[in-house]
């Protein structure tokens, strides 16, 4: 019986099950630099069955809403062509752009990857609408780089994507970083009607100070543009988040004489007027007066002492030079860092009115 059975296996072999296999001609269009104004870029990617039996397009999803793909509905036949249309809408968008699609048929492999790109070419309403800082040849994201809060021990990163407004392409040089930023890019060039993205990384460890630093990096285009300064601001704090429960409570305590300096009236030509408050410590550590500062103009501040024992006290002297107050009103803030993890900034306003 078994001696019948092979023999009938022989002289008739059962069939293999048909089977659809697609074979794409193209994966990828790319759609080259096109106006912002022409509209929709379509292309068409084609397909050919080069199985026994129908391929069928269960469906067609792009990555973002910008693409929209459309597909043969109807089963493609052994030898047939089938077609995805992918339609880009560059409105809003300028810049280079890279898509993908994702197609699923019934075949093996079922997932198949087409990829549109290009670079559309942004009118000046959606340059300025999406990068409204202006930089020579380039357009900016961010006007400033901004990176907020950054603790000590840890860090940050800022991205800013930098529009190429000029007819040829341009390789932008970033000068005179801070020793604590640190500057990466995907590449060198950024092609007319395009964007580059430059990632800043600010290492909080590598500050010179805390509290709030303000410094400039240039933006050098090249040899055919002046220099642009972008500010920096960033704001550097002490991380008081590995003190264990002990350390707290040993921990120095800021306690300051008066929250307010009242100058009260001041003529612009009485010349240099001071006042003094004092800081004590109230806590079991010592204290250390990190920074005492003031970001407002015309004043001038001078700490008796940066290391303030168990009980003891300094005087922080505040100098204002009325003739360079900008205002008619001094309204200034004095900031004082410490190592105080309950009050690490402590804060006393400068206030008064400056007369003729």
């Amino acid at each position: 019986m078994r001696l019948h059975t092979i023999l009938l296996s022989l002289l008739f072999p059962v069939a293999a099950a048909a089977q659809p296999a697609a074979e794409w001609i193209e994966t990828t269009h790319n759609f080259g630099a096109f106006s912002e104004n022409d509209g929709k870029a379509t292309c068409k990617f084609h397909f050919v069955n080069k199985g026994d039996s129908p391929v069928i397009i269960r469906s067609a999803r792009a990555t973002c809403g910008c693409t929209t793909p459309d597909y043969s509905k109807a089963p493609i036949a052994p030898g047939d062509t089938g077609t995805v249309e992918v339609s880009y809408n560059p409105t809003g968008r300028p810049g280079r752009f890279d898509k993908k699609i994702y197609v699923d048929l019934n075949t093996e492999p079922s997932r198949y990857t087409l990829t549109v790109m290009g670079s559309v070419i942004g009118t000046p309403a959606t340059i300025g609408q999406r990068f409204p800082a202006e930089a020579g040849p380039f357009r900016l994201r961010n006007s400033a780089i901004a990176f907020g809060e950054v603790y000590t021990r840890h860090g940050k990163t800022f991205f800013l994507d930098v529009y190429n407004t000029a007819q040829q392409p341009l390789v932008p040089r970033w000068e005179d970083l801070p020793s604590y930023i640190t500057l990466t890019a995907a590449r060198d060039t950024v092609y007319p009607g395009e964007n580059l993205a430059f990632t800043f990384t600010m290492a909080a460890d590598k500050a010179p100070m805390l509290g709030l630093l303000t410094d400039s990096i240039m933006l050098n285009p090249g040899s055919d543009y002046d220099r642009i300064p972008v500010p920096v601001m960033v704001m550097v704090k002490e991380d008081f988040s590995k003190l264990t429960g002990g350390q707290r409570l040993n921990a120095p305590e800021i306690a300051v004489s008066d929250p307010t300096l009242d100058f009260d009236k001041i003529s612009r030509s009485t010349g240099t007027v001071t006042r003094t408050f004092t800081i004590t410590n109230r806590g079991k550590d010592q204290l250390l007066l990190r920074r005492v500062y003031t970001a407002d103009p015309g004043i001038n501040i001078k700490t008796s002492a940066t290391k303030v024992k168990k009980g003891k006290s300094a005087t922080i002297t505040v100098s204002v030079d009325p003739s360079q107050i900008p205002a008619d009103m001094l309204n200034a803030r004095i900031n004082i860092i410490a190592n105080d993890p309950m009050n690490p900034v402590t804060t006393v306003r400068a206030v008064g009115i400056i007369t003729p």
